[in-house]
């Protein structure tokens, strides 16, 4: 088995989020999928597969995978701005909550602000 250097892995882990955000869902939850097969340690890929079921609207698989990680780590940030996403997506008030956990200067609080715009809209 061919072993991925840490730059190796951090491409893979931002060419899935280009190819989720770019509408490749299919391809990026193929690349997600095997990170995690690769190594299930890989919050970041853990990450990446709830966004694809975030913009596929599978809320509750989404939100599945990003409650098991922040339950094992309760100071990722990005899972909660992603858990917030969900949930305001779905204009649940308890976005809020999750928004509140991350600090303004994590670069995941843009996204928590996302969230806020979704909510309140």
């Amino acid at each position: 088995m061919q072993i991925l250097t840490e730059d190796e892995v951090r491409f893979l882990i931002r060419l899935g989020f280009s190819a989720c955000a770019n509408g490749k869902v299919f391809h990026a939850q193929n690349i997600f999928t095997n990170l995690n097969k690769y190594d299930d340690n890989l919050s970041a890929a853990k990450i990446g597969l709830a966004f694809c079921f975030i913009v596929t609207d599978k809320f509750n698989e989404a939100l599945d995978i990003l409650y098991k990680i922040v339950e094992q780590d309760n100071s990722n940030y990005e899972a909660y701005a992603f858990i917030a996403l969900a949930l305001a997506l779905q204009k649940d008030e308890k976005a809020l909550d999750y928004i509140n956990k991350v600090p303004s200067d994590e670069a995941c609080f843009a996204l928590c602000q996302n969230a806020l715009e979704i909510l309140k809209g």
